[in-house]
């Protein structure tokens, strides 16, 4: 009775991690032992501002030396994919949402530093080359009725990322406040910053599988993939920054209202995968 039980157990871990891996944002719950015959893998992302922790509402500092408070970050990956030693791919999720300000629960999937997503099972189990994955949200998957979706699905309308038929979904979702006095003394926070990056043109596949980012699981195991997501450098590269209080507004496309906007929108993401994403050593 005992080993019915706990391979009942295993089974239900395994069948929980798997559906945790294709629905929704999954998260781990750090009390629950790896089963023995599987093993659990984690894609982390980190929020941070130049070395600075990052969470709602909690002021930093940018570039310009201008405090700053996040309101809302969030960030769709897509295609995250486990690419094995003889370089088949494994792939784990479709889509995920990642709440990167540790804001509205029913979007978190952070427990500890950083928003994560949990993949367990038999199939995580090996060596690996290293992770791909996609910032923002496929073709194939960007354009279809986010009401016909299930509730747990990221795509789901109720977490308000979607912009219509023809836009699609909001890749990256970045608002807050900054401080527009000429002091910058951190005391008026009245210019709102609003960045919402999408469209397919936009839509930005990664890879992380040079050896310094091979890695091995064994049964039982538990590992940690984390990048760490530095928001100021979305602001700025080698020949040009962006200023926060003037250039306080992107949607996906220009218009009379936003002239500039999938200009700035284009400039932040090639920001973003350019320097803002760094892999954590193991």
């Amino acid at each position: 009775m005992q080993m019915y039980r706990w391979r009942l157990f295993v089974f239900l871990s395994i069948v929980l991690g798997m559906l945790m891996g294709s629905h929704g944002c999954g998260c781990n719950d750090d009390d629950m032992p790896v089963p023995e015959d599987a093993g659990m893998f984690e894609l982390a992302f980190v929020p941070t501002a130049s070395g600075q922790s990052l969470d709602n509402n909690v002021p930093v500092t940018n570039v310009q030396g201008r405090p700053f408070y996040t309101e809302e970050f969030l960030m769709y990956v897509s295609d995250i994919v486990l690419v094995k030693e003889n370089g088949e791919e494994l792939l784990l999720a479709e889509t995920k949402l990642y709440d990167l300000g540790n804001g509205d629960e029913a979007k978190k999937t952070s427990h500890g530093d950083g928003a994560y997503a949990t993949f367990v099972g038999p199939e995580v189990l090996g060596t690996f080359r290293g992770v791909k994955f996609a910032v923002g949200v496929p073709a194939r998957r960007n354009h279809q009725d986010p009401t016909s979706l299930p509730p747990e699905n990221p795509l789901n309308a109720s977490y308000g990322m979607h912009w219509n038929a023809q836009d699609g979904y909001q890749f990256i979702s970045l608002e807050g406040r900054i401080d527009d006095s000429p002091n910058m003394d951190g005391q008026n926070y009245d210019t709102h910053f609003s960045y919402h990056l999408g469209t397919d043109a936009l839509y930005q596949p990664l890879s992380f599988t040079e050896s310094q980012h091979a890695f091995s699981i064994q049964a039982g195991e538990e590992l940690q993939f984390v990048i760490e997501v530095d928001v100021n450098r979305l602001f700025f590269s080698a020949t040009d920054t962006i200023d926060m209080v003037t250039q306080n507004l992107t949607e996906s496309q220009n218009s009379p209202e936003i002239p500039n906007g999938f200009d700035l929108s284009q400039q932040m993401m090639d920001n973003l995968v350019k320097g803002a994403l760094f892999k954590r050593p193991f």
